[in-house]
Order: structure tokens, then C-alpha cells, then sequence
């Protein structure tokens, strides 16, 4: 009998536009692409470093600009742009994105007639599905909510069985003001779904609490640690101790929490230093702050890093704070525990499922974040026997095991 063909539809799998989903989805396709036909239809041009994979990059419907430049110029040109679709987008944010330079005019201004998010998601997935049309394919395989509105399309058109890959929730992203939208596009998608992947218990409860959904279709499946993060330097020598923050700059992350938490603690360890790393909508906001804040010059913002900038800061970091309001899952912890960083994180996560030696706190209990980190400045015992636990807890991990898992669900819709 041979392997089932199997459609795989996401968004960006850029790190940096589609933080841990894009991570996650790069990685299962690539694993899964090795023990049966994959054929992937994502937004954006970047390449992938996947294998035996028939990958197609849907591009956007042409956009008229009118460019405005330093040179007096009437000039309208039409232009082709690839899709910036990731589910965890908000307009504003990638608004300024889009304002670059170009040639040997310097752009000033550039006015788009564009559609709303919205519609562009719902451009995208019509060019996933003209696209698919062309496939031939067994199952439809979807990476969160930016594809399903093509994946319940094709499912009633062509019969094919329905897999729903939930990385994250509406309700996790926005918990104060979600868009009820994407909460319903969302929940009809998991009514019409054969099948329901999701990353933690944690967001399964979730699922079935706010979404109404029947327990017996969701499976639990734990992403995984993509190998060559474990680079730890040893020892810090003379330079004073730090505690590292990594991922999006989000209510939902907790970047504000995060934020008193090294305020607080800077009154008591005046040397430590306080790491950002990440992107996001409140950006600014974080920059205002850290320039009035009292700990302002033992604050450090580093934006956005790639996979090597990244290492280089994990092995020479000293404690991972994770203050989440609500995590899925938690990619960015488990790269820290793999790097032997001892973990202070949000009891309202997925990876908290996995790291049980780490120190876990409720996301809204602030006095219980400092004193567990500064539990851990105090202690390098401590930090030590919590490194050593963790990375006996993520042993069994591997995106060997998870794909495995993924298949075997897929062989039983």
C-alpha cells in the first residue's frame, strides 16, 4: 500500500514573521517529507531547507503603488508582492514593513491600495486553492488559522481528509479583545476537521473549554528542539549574571510583566543585566520604557535574532524568564533549557507539560517571579541542578518522534 500524499497549507514558515509556528511547521515538514509524498503551498519566498518536497510560494494579486520620491516623479507602476501571512500578524505592525528603499530613489512614502489583513488572508487562500487544484493529494494538512479557509474549502470539495495543526489560539493571542472573526474561522474549522493536532494539554482544555470542541478528536503531539542549540558556554567568568527574555514583544508574552520584573529585581542586584530578544507590536512602547525606567542602562534590546545570533545569546545567558499570560506551547523555553539556562516560566504553558524541574510561576503573580529568579541569582547550585534536570526532562523530545506521531494520527482519519 502506498504512503498517503499529503497537502501541507501554511502561512509564512519565516521564524521572523511567524515566530514558533513557522519554526515548528519547517521542521515537521521537513521530517515528514521523509516518510511520505509532501507538497507545500506557504506565502512568502524564502527558502526552506526541506527535502523531497514539491513546495509552491503563492504570490499575491498585483498591487498599483504611487511612489513618492526626493525626484519629482507622476510615476504608477503595478507590482507583484508575495503574501505576509502569519497568524499572528496585526496590521499596524507590518504596516511600516512595507516602506523601503528602492534603486537610486530613496522612497519616502509608499501608498498602497491594499486590502485589509482580513482580505488578504482571504486572497491567499483562494491562490491556495486555485493552486491545489492542480495537486494530486490524500490529506489537507493546515498550520493554524491563516489556511483554513482553503482547507475547509477543499475538504468539501474533494472529499479529502481534514488535519488541523493548532500552534496557537485567537483567544491566547488577543485574550482581552480577540477577533471574533478568526475565533469563529477557528472554531468552524475544528467542527469540519477529521482530525485536531495541538501542541500541550494546556491548549487542548483550552480548546475544548472555549471552543466547544469534542476531547476525542484533538491529540496532544509535543514540538520538538531542532538540533545544534545546545552551545553552552561554560562558566560566567567576570561578567556580572543576566536574565533573558526571547520572543515576541506581546501582551500575550508577557514583554510588560517582564519589564517590572527586572525593575523590581534591579533594586536588590543592581549588576544584573536584563536581555530582550524579539519583535512585535509593542516595540515602541518597550523602547519608551526601558529609556524612563530606573534600570535603564541594565536593560538590553536586542530585536529580532537570527538562528546563529540567537545560539551565541543562549550560550551565554544565565536564567530564562518566560512570564506568558497564555503559551501553547513555549519553543523559546525549550531552547533555553537545551542550552542549560535554568527556566522561570508561566504556569499557563505547554512547555511547563515538559519541564518540570523548572521553576514555574502563574502569569499575574509578579512578587512570585522575582523570587524565583532571584532565587536562582543567589544559588549557582540552583542553576546548576535545574540546567541538569531540564535537560534530562527533554531528552525524549525529537522532531523524529513528533512526526511519527502526526503520521500515525493521519493514518487514523
Amino acid at each position: 500500500m502506498s504512503e498517503p500524499k499529503v497537502l501541507i497549507l501554511t502561512g509564512s514558515l519565516s521564524g521572523q514573521i511567524s515566530g514558533g509556528m513557522g519554526v515548528a511547521a519547517t521542521e515537521i515538514a521537513k521530517h515528514l517529507s521523509a516518510i511520505t509524498p509532501v507538497q507545500l503551498i506557504k506565502s512568502g519566498n524564502e527558502n526552506i531547507p526541506v527535502k523531497n518536497t514539491h513546495i509552491i510560494n503563492a504570490s499575491s494579486p498585483a498591487k498599483q503603488i504611487i511612489s513618492y520620491s526626493i525626484f519629482p516623479s507622476d510615476n504608477k507602476e503595478t507590482i507583484h508582492y508575495d503574501f505576509l501571512i502569519s497568524p499572528y500578524r496585526t496590521d499596524d505592525h507590518y504596516k511600516s514593513k512595507q516602506i523601503t528603499n528602492s534603486g537610486d530613489s530613496v522612497l519616502e512614502v509608499i501608498e498602497t491600495i491594499a486590502p485589509t489583513y482580513l482580505e488578504e488572508v482571504a486572497f491567499y487562500n483562494q491562490k491556495i486553492i486555485e493552486l491545489a487544484q492542480t495537486l494530486a493529494f490524500d490529506i489537507i494538512y493546515c498550520h493554524d488559522w491563516t489556511t483554513f479557509q482553503a482547507g475547509i474549502s477543499l475538504k468539501l470539495h474533494t472529499g479529502k481528509k481534514l488535519i488541523l495543526h493548532i500552534h496557537s489560539l485567537e483567544t491566547d493571542r488577543k485574550p482581552d479583545n480577540k477577533n471574533a472573526n478568526i475565533y469563529y474561522l477557528e472554531r468552524k474549522a475544528m467542527d469540519y476537521a477529521d482530525a485536531v493536532i495541538t501542541v500541550s494539554q494546556y491548549t487542548k482544555a483550552l480548546i475544548c473549554k472555549n471552543y466547544e470542541i469534542y476531547p476525542g478528536k484533538i491529540n496532544v503531539v509535543y514540538n520538538a528542539l531542532k538540533q545544534g542549540t545546545e552551545n553552552r558556554e561554560q562558566g560566567t567568568g567576570n561578567r556580572a549574571l543576566n536574565v533573558l527574555f526571547m520572543g515576541r514583544l506581546t501582551r500575550q508574552k508577557g514583554i510588560d510583566t517582564f519589564m517590572n520584573i527586572a525593575e523590581l529585581i534591579h533594586e536588590d542586584f543592581p549588576e544584573v543585566q536584563f536581555v530582550i530578544a524579539g519583535e512585535g507590536e509593542l516595540r515602541t512602547e518597550i523602547e519608551d520604557r526601558i529609556e524612563s525606567s530606573i534600570a535603564v542602562d541594565n536593560i538590553s534590546l536586542l530585536g529580532y535574532l537570527n538562528s546563529e545570533e540567537k545560539n551565541n545569546l543562549l550560550a551565554i545567558s544565565d536564567i530564562f524568564c518566560m512570564p506568558s499570560e497564555s503559551e501553547p506551547f513555549g519553543l523559546s523555553a525549550l531552547e533555553a533549557a537545551a542550552a542549560g539556562i535554568p527556566c522561570v516560566i508561566s504556569k499557563q504553558s505547554g512547555i511547563s507539560e515538559v519541564l518540570q524541574s523548572a521553576l514555574k510561576v502563574d502569569f499575574d503573580d509578579l512578587p512570585g517571579f522575582v523570587i524565583a529568579i532571584s532565587s536562582l541569582l543567589e544559588s549557582e547550585s540552583l542553576r546548576k541542578t535545574i540546567s541538569s534536570e531540564q535537560l534530562s526532562e527533554i531528552k525524549a523530545l525529537s522532531w523524529e518522534k513528533t512526526t511519527e506521531a502526526i503520521k500515525d494520527i493521519m493514518a487514523g482519519v
